[in-house]
């Protein structure tokens, strides 16, 4: 008896680990499935009051990220309702009601973008400051760990959503995932022109959203909620496949984009510790990047040094240069005025440097300015004197057509009929023909000639006079 309690103990105890396990992971128990498609199909209509939240919640989004001010842009995703209609497309899709992903998607849409509309608005016409500040650069650059925040998120708000006793994560997931503040940097880069930011922040925002659908679907389908209509196995096999495929073609740009911050910050890691090694009694940053040929891709990274120490003479400035041009992988150069400077001086010259910038570009202003004026009076000699213009014309017209043409005279004359009160402005056309031209071949061209006349802008009343 004993041996069997002995050898049945490891059953016992594996068992036990299974019942907490269970307990432990369980969230069938306590589930709501009709409550919980209740409350999402009656929250997913964006009208009245959720409509005038949106646009508030846009608004002060907006302002958050114009003033880098975490708290209020915290408070309008608490007020944001974008939540609703993103869980609803996953809810739709999970349970094959198609009347409600249909209403979901259009609602999502619309919120989308009345959400751009409103951020376009503010950062148009209504913001005083036009830079991008650290909170509207840090909602361009999505990376795949927002799709895991995203996942998470999502999981955690239909998990929440679904209990008898609500929970109160739907906040919570509203600010993890973010979804507010990417679409109104959105609209910063619309209002800006700035289309890269645009398309990063909207990339992050859509990312986000079907991310959050994804965790929906997937927590809806491991619940069991009914069907509202029972798929077939081959309608199923085609929902998970599209699905398998959108959720891939998502998630690429999000990889290829930490992976262009990994290297970026890998770069620079290598960079300070090259400064650190060579000038480890100095400081060192960033100085700009030159680019060159007004060609983005062609340019070069320029880092200025504070160094407290002996100057570098030009073969080991050049060294160094090509240790950072393989670093940076491209040209690097380190600047060699600012050697040998203290932090002071480096002030100073800095100072200097922006204010010698702005006198610069007041003279550049000045003399596109004084190039406009110069323009414009060339363009009104140029109306003036038409009278070159016409002959030059004619001229070249008459070398190829009439070859007969010896010499040609144009002039505006003023011809004044007696009988009549004012004088009359007459171009006239004087042409001396080779003599070798008989009369009625010459009195033939002159006839082409005057036609020719006839058709030319501003020379329809030319007087033709033949010189012989």
């Amino acid at each position: 008896m004993a041996n069997e309690e002995r050898q049945n103990a490891p059953d016992r105890l594996w068992s036990a680990v299974q019942h907490f396990l269970h307990d432990l992971f369980d969230i069938k128990t306590g589930l709501d499935w009709v409550g919980t498609v209740t409350s999402i199909r009656n929250k997913v209509a964006l009208k009245g009051e959720n409509v005038w939240m949106l646009i508030a919640a846009t608004m002060i989004a907006s302002v958050g990220l114009n003033t880098n001010s975490g708290a209020v842009i915290i408070g309008a995703m608490l007020i944001s309702p974008l939540m609703s209609p993103i869980l609803a497309i996953g809810l739709g899709i999970g349970i094959n009601d198609r009347e409600l992903l249909w209403k979901a998607v259009k609602n999502f849409s619309v919120a989308t973008i009345a959400a751009i509309v409103t951020s376009v608005l503010y950062f148009k016409f209504l913001t005083p400051f036009k830079e991008a500040g650290s909170e509207i650069i840090s909602r361009t650059q999505p990376t795949i760990l927002d799709a895991i925040v995203a996942i998470f998120g999502g999981t955690a708000g239909i998990v929440a959503v679904s209990r008898k006793e609500k929970g109160a994560a739907i906040p919570g997931v509203a600010i993890a995932t973010a979804l507010l503040p990417p679409l109104a940097v959105a609209g910063y880069g619309l209002a800006n022109r700035n289309f890269e930011y645009f398309s990063k922040a909207f990339y992050l925002f859509f990312l986000n959203s079907m991310l959050i659908a994804l965790a929906t679907y997937l927590i809806v389908r491991f619940l069991k909620f009914p069907f509202k209509s029972h798929p077939s196995p081959e309608e199923k096999r085609r929902a998970t496949f599209g699905i398998g495929v959108f959720v891939i073609a998502l998630l690429v740009p999000g990889v290829l984009i930490l992976n262009q911050l990994r290297n970026e910050r890998d770069t620079a890691l290598e960079v300070n510790k090259f400064f650190k090694n060579r000038f480890d009694e100095g400081e060192n940053q960033m100085y700009g990047t030159a680019v060159l040929d007004n060609d983005p891709r062609d340019s070069v990274a320029i880092y200025k040094v504070s160094y407290r120490g002996v100057g570098l003479n030009d073969s080991l400035l050049n060294l160094y240069n090509e240790n950072l041009s393989r670093i940076v992988g491209k040209p690097a150069l380190i600047d060699p005025t600012l050697l040998n400077l203290t932090k002071e001086q480096l002030d100073r010259l800095e100072r200097r440097t922006s204010t010698m910038s702005k006198q610069l570009q007041e003279q550049t202003d000045k003399e596109l300015a004084y190039q406009q004026e110069i323009s414009n009076l060339r363009n009104t000699i140029d109306s003036l004197s038409y009278e070159a213009r016409i002959f030059q014309k004619l001229e070249k017209d008459a070398v190829a057509l009439w070859p007969e043409i010896e010499s040609l005279q144009f002039a505006d004359s003023f011809a004044r009929n007696f009988s009549d009160s004012l004088a009359k402005q007459q171009p006239v056309l004087l042409v001396k023909w080779d003599r070798r031209l008989s009369r009625r071949d010459r009195q033939r061209k002159e006839e082409q000639l005057k036609r020719y006349l006839e058709a030319q802008e501003g020379l329809q009343r030319c007087e033709l006079v033949s010189l012989n």
